[in-house]
């Protein structure tokens, strides 16, 4: 599928074609949340990004992994909460 008017954008980009990664936008349509969500599955591990010079790409599968993950409950990286602080 291609989406050729995304996000105001007048150029296409390939939303979910097979073989082809997924930019940050189009995991952020696919999972319904941020852009900074996205970065942030990312940087805890809980999704697994690839590098494409200075841009951040996911599988298709690594986001439906995700999904499948989470509607387990589980995912791959720990949550770590901060404690309060006692005086």
């Amino acid at each position: 599928m291609i989406d050729v008017r995304a996000r105001g954008l007048s150029k296409p980009r390939v939303v979910d074609a097979k073989g082809y990664l997924l930019s940050v936008r189009a995991v952020e349509d696919r999972l319904g949340v941020s852009t900074v969500t996205v970065y942030g599955l990312c940087a805890r591990g809980e999704l697994t990004p690839v590098r494409v010079s200075n841009a951040i790409r996911v599988e298709p599968g690594e986001v439906e992994a995700f999904k499948a993950r989470s509607r387990q409950g589980t995912s791959r990286a720990p949550v770590v909460r901060a404690r309060p602080s006692t005086p």
